[in-house]
C-alpha cells in the first residue's frame, strides 16, 4: 500500500513549557492534517494508514531535529495517562497523538523521568539538564552537548 506523504514542517511544531519540558504541537486545522475516517463505497472506515504514516513521518521529523518523540511512531497515547496504545489496539484512533518530547544528546541518550501520573517532572528531573537550561539564559540549544552523562541522575 502506497505510503501519505504529509508536509511535516507545516503540521507541527515544537515549543518548550514553564517547565522546560518539550512538546510537539499539531496543527489540526492544517488541510493535509489526517482525518480520522473516511469514505470508501458509501461506508465510512478509519483512516489506520493515514495516522500510522503521519505519526511514523513525524517520528522521524523528531529525530532529525534532536528529539525522541513518546512511543516512537508505535501508536496513539492513551487519555488518563502517557500510556502507549498500539496500532494493534482496535480503537487506537480514539486516543490521542503522541506529544511529549526527549531531547537527544550528541551521544544518542535521551532521559525519560516520568511520575506515577506518567507526567514529566520539570526539567525531566534531570539536576544537568537544568543547569544547562540555567547556563543558557532559559533556552536549550540542541543537540544537547556530550559531555554530560545526561542519563545519570
Amino acid at each position: 500500500m502506497k505510503t501519505i506523504e504529509y508536509p511535516i514542517k507545516e503540521i507541527v511544531r515544537f515549543e518548550m513549557d514553564e517547565n522546560k519540558i518539550w512538546w510537539l504541537r499539531y496543527n489540526y486545522e492544517h488541510p493535509s492534517f489526517p482525518s480520522i475516517g473516511k469514505k470508501r463505497g458509501g461506508k465510512s472506515v478509519s483512516n489506520k494508514k493515514g495516522y500510522m504514516d503521519f505519526v511514523f513521518q513525524t517520528t522521524y521529523f523528531c529525530e532529525g531535529n534532536n528529539f525522541s518523540l513518546e512511543g516512537n511512531g508505535d501508536g496513539m497515547i492513551y487519555r488518563g495517562n502517557r500510556n502507549i496504545v498500539y496500532w494493534s489496539h482496535k480503537e487506537v484512533l480514539g486516543y490521542k497523538l503522541p506529544s511529549l518530547l526527549f531531547p537527544y544528546t550528541q551521544t544518542e541518550h535521551f532521559f525519560e523521568v516520568l511520575d506515577e501520573y506518567g507526567e514529566p517532572y520539570p526539567y525531566y528531573g534531570n539536576p544537568d539538564y537544568k543547569k544547562y537550561i540555567e547556563d543558557n539564559n532559559g533556552e536549550c540549544p540542541l543537540p544537547l552537548p556530550k559531555d554530560v552523562k545526561w542519563w545519570e541522575v
